[in-house]
């Protein structure tokens, strides 16, 4: 092999490495994660907090940008969008106090997220759960098993769940005639 030969091969491999090198810098700016995305807190519900079905609960969170400001922030219970609102500023907000109620319906454990896009583009999130209880009426007399006298036989409200077969008021076993 000639000097030339050498030279040429030296000079080709110095090309390919600066063209890897130039690719990898490429890639690592277009996919490099953005360093400030939005910050986002959920101030309430509290983490694991247990509320009753039907009732509305307060979302109150807040979101920050660091680099840059917040312009959007959503609520999403479930992988299902509930709220929307924009910052009041077209440039942003931050901080971005976002407070919603949602009403919760169902029983069980439910994921709510509060998502914060900024200027860029990017998003920042953060996650609670929150464990909604089913109201408990053993007797299906609509009557909460906690207000309930006798919770184990059905009966209307104005006897505080207990039977009332005649209808007067007065519950069956406090009644001389509970059929009259």
């Amino acid at each position: 092999m000639t000097t030339g030969q050498k030279v040429l091969i030296v000079a080709g491999l110095l090309a390919l490495l600066c063209i890897v090198s130039a690719g990898g810098v490429a890639a690592w700016y277009l996919l490099k994660p953005d360093a400030n995305p939005p910050v986002v807190t959920i101030e309430a519900p509290s983490h694991n907090e247990e509320v009753e079905a039907g009732s509305m609960v307060s979302v109150r969170s807040t979101g920050r940008g660091e680099g840059s400001k917040v312009t959007r922030m959503e609520l999403w219970v479930d992988s299902t969008l509930q709220a929307v609102e924009a910052s009041p500023s077209a440039e942003g907000s931050s901080p971005f106090p976002f407070m919603k109620q949602w009403h919760a319906r169902t029983g069980g454990s439910h994921t709510l997220i509060v998502r914060a896009f900024n200027t860029e583009g990017t998003t920042g999130q953060a996650t609670v759960v929150v464990t909604v209880e089913e109201e408990s009426d053993r007797d299906g007399d609509g009557v909460r098993d906690e207000e309930d006298q006798c919770p184990d036989e059905p009966g209307p409200s104005s006897t505080n769940g207990c039977p009332d077969r005649d209808s007067d008021g007065v519950r069956d076993a406090d009644d001389a005639c509970p059929d009259e």
